[in-house]
């Protein structure tokens, strides 16, 4: 393949780069719970029980979506905001969301739902106490009492590691909602691109729905968090959201996905940070991680018999085999083989990401680097394997 097309391959990874993974993670989480709060605004006047449960979770987690995301991201303006109180660890009033009564018939979904609204009650908590934190933290460096600072340090790392888990334990209870609610009417209902411009442009003018009102209400909401709100569902436009949401039984599905996608450590101010994880946590392998050792392990593989030892290689059309000697005969790295297959595997790549942006939304900067490593590492496998069969060729021609 020519250099013009490999250059073209490259161009489009780095484009995918930045608009795939890149585009604003956020604003795409902002509208997707602007669709669950149009959907659950409807369901909940429904005479199904069931639509009504999951709708009331549609909107506590729309609502501490907005709050929680603009409270996040006003952490790295906490050395401009310094608490001159820190002689003492914050402390918040805990968030207790109202439990939806159970369902004799299907127990599990109002059961999942409330696990969904502790979850919610917990990431107010742990947000709200995380900014309390950071703001005694750098008022303590302002004073200059490195002690407290430490001390204030200390207690922002806990409850980041607390937020972070309740982040994840509600991540898991909107999945397990999204599987209890189909066949509901939450599931079948929808809603339509302009119903929820509508609903956003309410929120900006503080025009929130009835039932919105009253989770602010049950979290306590203050005058700044509900100005974080509307302002956060100002952000969203048009092209934010995605028309396969559109329905219950998508939207609870993308919600579910994206709930856990924000990276709280990435909002902190940039001279602080917390290195140490949590004591439950033990390292492992991510999918990715596997994936490129195990190609990895076939490449050692593949290069240790093709150099060291002779083996028969089967092959089909001519005769019924040949063999490789000590050392093959061609390089192990056949650069204008290498260039065509890296080219064919980088667009195939680029056509799988394209397709599951389309559908699923962003990707991570880890997926991508993930599978870019993983392209680069097969593509040098199967140029062995083909410059391996060519040469077996040569000999038995």
């Amino acid at each position: 393949m020519k250099r013009k097309n490999l250059l073209v391959l490259f161009v489009g990874i780095a484009l995918l780069l930045q608009t795939g993974c890149g585009r604003n993670l956020k604003n795409v989480i902002r509208a997707v719970a602007l669709v669950v709060s149009a959907i659950s605004v409807k369901v909940v006047t429904l005479p199904d029980p069931r639509a009504k449960v999951v709708g009331v979770a549609g909107l506590v987690g729309q609502v501490i979506t907005l709050v929680v995301v603009g409270k996040v991201e006003e952490y790295d303006t906490a050395p401009n905001r310094p608490d001159p109180e820190f002689s003492t660890v914050a402390e918040v009033d805990p968030v207790h969301f109202n439990q939806v009564p159970g369902d004799i018939d299907r127990p599990k979904l109002p059961s999942d739902v409330n696990a969904a609204l502790k979850a919610a009650g917990e990431i107010v908590d742990n947000s709200r106490l995380v900014d309390m934190s950071l703001r005694k933290y750098y008022g303590a460096l302002n004073a200059g009492n490195a002690a407290k600072a430490e001390s204030q340090r200390a207690a922002t790392c806990e409850f980041l590691f607390k937020l972070d888990a309740s982040i994840q334990a509600y991540s898991n209870a909107l999945a397990a909602i999204s599987d209890d609610a189909q066949g509901t009417g939450f599931a079948s209902a929808s809603t339509t691109v302009p119903e929820v411009l509508v609903q956003k442009e309410q929120i900006g003018k503080n025009v929130f729905p009835p039932e919105e009102e009253d989770v602010l209400t049950q979290m306590h909401a203050t005058t700044e968090e509900r100005s974080l709100a509307r302002v956060q569902a100002g952000l969203v436009e048009e092209n934010n959201i995605n028309p396969s949401d559109l329905t219950g039984a998508a939207v609870l599905v993308s919600a579910a996905r994206l709930s856990n996608r924000i990276s709280i450590q990435d909002e902190l101010p940039v001279n602080f940070s917390c290195s140490v994880a949590p004591p439950s946590s033990a390292p492992t392998l991510t999918e990715w991680g596997v994936l490129i050792m195990t190609l990895l392990l076939l490449t050692a593989g593949m290069i240790f018999i093709a150099r060291r030892r002779p083996v028969l290689v089967a092959t089909t059309g001519i005769g019924s085999g040949s063999e490789f000697t000590h050392g093959m005969s061609r390089s192990l790295f056949v650069g204008g083989i290498f260039a065509r297959v890296l080219a064919v595997t980088f667009a195939m790549v680029l056509i799988g990401f394209g397709a599951v942006t389309s559908i699923f939304g962003p990707v991570s900067t880890l997926d991508v680097i993930g599978a870019l490593l993983c392209a680069l590492i097969l593509s040098y496998l199967i140029h062995l394997l083909i410059s391996a069969a060519m040469d077996s060729r040569t000999k038995s021609g």
